[in-house]
């Protein structure tokens, strides 16, 4: 497990930016744990610090090389334990050695104002044992800046530092790395259901990407949604139209048109609406042998559905409640072409190949949010579709510091 580097980043000018991440580690310190037993048992040793319980997996100053992982070496300064992840200098402000969790700052902005800081680098735990723990937002400086009509719609922050010298600021909740999760992580199974985003979630994409109630599921390559209790299996999907067309799981297989459980094909009308091409065809269960139906009804076909050895099947074109002779109906939608169903094995061919439906769940707001360069998610605070905004964009008509390094980029991330 890598540790959890907590993000609660709920800072002001030259206001403490605190990560938590979490750190993979490994269990043992080798074939010679007893005799490094000694000098492995005491805590990293900071003298001034509130912090006592750096141990395994950490080394450095007092703990010796193999009381720890090679790239955790801690060293003391100011009074604070230090480390560097990724080539940045960060004091540790909390370990819980039970969740694995540190509590970091990066030291540049902890010990002076964002005015000062020259050396502008990004945060990142990229390729490393941390994995960070997003618990609030981030804030993005934009340094040296000629212009910041882009941002302006962000409404940034702003610290005067002499000299006509400027830095902005924008915070940014939890939406930025979402906007990325859910951009690159669309919803893929076998060869047909492929780069389905939003407001589906489900497999490698979030539920955060998706409604709740939209939830797509992979098995051996064949992708499933269930809709009002009802599982259905994903035969096509087609983002550009919002439709998918699903049939129902429970007429698929062993059961053919005799399901244990009947229930009829009922959509969700916030979420879904029937295409315009379909018919409705009903299922009738329990009816008797003798034809209860004008000549309209197809056939019969014994159905033991309750263990009654009596009872048959009945099916008939539009929504239909049951006859008195007949126990129970079920409607299910199946497409035009099948207007000539004239037997029981062109029923169950009708009913397996599908029927369309349109998703319309947050389908304006999505439309909004794109407009804006934004990626569209669900916030289950609100229950309501929201827009993540990726806020990486940097200072239009950048022109960099003569000072500064050719290389160096004038964007810091936390």
């Amino acid at each position: 497990m890598k540790p959890l580097l907590q993000c609660p980043c709920s800072i002001l000018i030259f206001s403490v930016i605190t990560l938590v991440i979490s750190i993979n580690i490994r269990t043992s310190l080798g074939e010679d744990d007893s005799r490094y037993y000694t000098n492995c048992s005491n805590a990293f040793t900071c003298e001034g610090s509130n912090i006592h319980n750096l141990k395994y997996p950490f080394f450095g100053g007092n703990r010796d090389w193999y009381c720890g992982q090679p790239e955790l070496d801690l060293i003391c300064e100011d009074s604070a334990p230090k480390m560097n992840i990724n080539s940045i200098k960060y004091r540790i402000l909390d370990w819980d050695n039970a969740t694995l969790k540190l509590t970091v700052a990066r030291d540049d902005y902890y010990s002076s104002s964002v005015c000062s800081v020259s050396d502008y680098k990004n945060t990142s735990f990229d390729n490393t044992s941390f994995q960070i723990q997003y618990d609030g937002g981030f804030v993005t400086l934009l340094y040296r800046c000629t212009s910041i009509e882009n941002i302006q719609n962000q409404n940034p922050y702003r610290s005067d530092c002499g000299d006509g010298n400027t830095v902005y600021y924008v915070l940014a909740s939890l939406n930025s790395p979402l906007c990325r999760v859910c951009s690159n992580n669309l919803f893929s199974c076998g060869g047909n259901i492929t780069n389905i985003g939003f407001p589906f979630w489900g497999g490698d994409r979030p539920d955060r990407c998706g409604h709740p109630l939209l939830h797509l599921t992979c098995e051996r390559n064949i992708s499933y949604i269930t809709i009002k209790d009802v599982k259905y299996e994903v035969l096509e999907a087609n983002p550009k139209d919002y439709t998918l067309r699903i049939t129902r799981v429970d007429y698929l297989y062993f059961e053919g048109l005799c399901p244990s459980k009947l229930v009829n094909t009922t959509l969700d009308t916030k979420l879904f609406v029937y295409s315009s091409e379909y018919k409705n065809l009903t299922l009738f269960y329990g009816c008797p042998a003798s034809n209860p139906f004008s000549s309209a009804a197809i056939g019969r076909l014994p159905c033991f559905t309750n263990g009654d050895f009596g009872e048959f099947l009945y099916t008939q074109f539009g929504s239909l409640g049951p006859p008195l002779s007949c126990k129970q109906s079920v409607v299910v939608p199946v497409s035009p072409s099948w207007i000539d169903i004239n037997d029981f094995i062109k029923t169950q061919e009708a009913i397996r190949a599908g029927f369309v439906v349109r998703w319309i769940a947050g389908l304006e707001q999505c439309q909004n949010c794109t407009k804006t360069g934004g990626v569209c998610g669900y916030d289950g605070n609100s229950n309501q579709t929201t827009c993540y905004h990726c806020n990486d964009q940097s200072c239009s008509n950048f022109s960099p510091d003569a000072k500064a390094p050719p290389s160096t980029e004038s964007k810091a991330r936390f």
